[in-house]
């Protein structure tokens, strides 16, 4: 009879760790994935311009759709669009939605704003939905711009910097490759 072994304790990750599993991560899953690198580098890219679009609840469907129109690789932008996420949504909308309001030439919400959502004692629930209405224009508007700015500067960079990377990883695993391949050579003719 085999001895029961104790369960492994599990381990906090630390930063290097978690720094190491996401790099065995990326270059296992995306440099070394079996497509060509302009259909790689594209689906990063649409993964990224919809994490930081305000469509939360849609993005994962989005984000295939884009992908298939635009002939990018459709499975490694879905990862991507998580960065958007409940832990994320303040540091990724509220700095789109200040841009927005700069390129809008709009002020941003204050309390003012706020206090107009709260509903009177006489208003209907119809008053109180047109209102939400109106205001929530408010805020789309600017976020939405903000979003769309943001998204696409960063889908740009996400685009050129994983195109070369790709290239580049791939160029230099050949190279390795053909060295080891020659040394092997090399040993069975001696």
């Amino acid at each position: 009879m085999t001895p029961i072994s104790p369960s492994r304790p599990k381990r906090s990750l630390s930063i290097a760790s978690w720094w190491r599993r996401w790099y065995d991560f990326v270059v296992r899953s995306v440099l070394r994935l079996n497509d060509r690198p302009h259909r790689i580098a594209l689906g990063l890219a649409v993964g990224v311009f919809v994490a930081f679009t305000p469509t939360v609840g849609l993005q994962m469907p989005i984000c295939v759709a884009l992908a298939w129109l635009l002939g990018a690789n459709k499975v490694i932008g879905l990862p991507v669009v998580w960065i958007s996420n409940p832990a994320t949504f303040v540091p990724i909308y509220y700095p789109s939605y200040l841009l927005g309001c700069r390129i809008a030439r709009c002020p941003s919400v204050d309390r003012t704003w706020f206090a107009s959502l709260s509903p009177g004692p006489n208003d209907s629930t119809m008053d109180i939905l047109g209102t939400l209405g109106s205001r929530f224009i408010d805020v789309a508007l600017p976020l939405w711009i903000g979003c769309l700015a943001v998204a696409t500067v960063l889908a740009i960079v996400t685009y050129v910097v994983s195109f070369f990377a790709i290239r580049m990883y791939r160029k230099e695993e050949s190279m390795a490759l053909e060295q080891l391949e020659s040394r092997r050579r090399d040993a069975s003719d001696q």
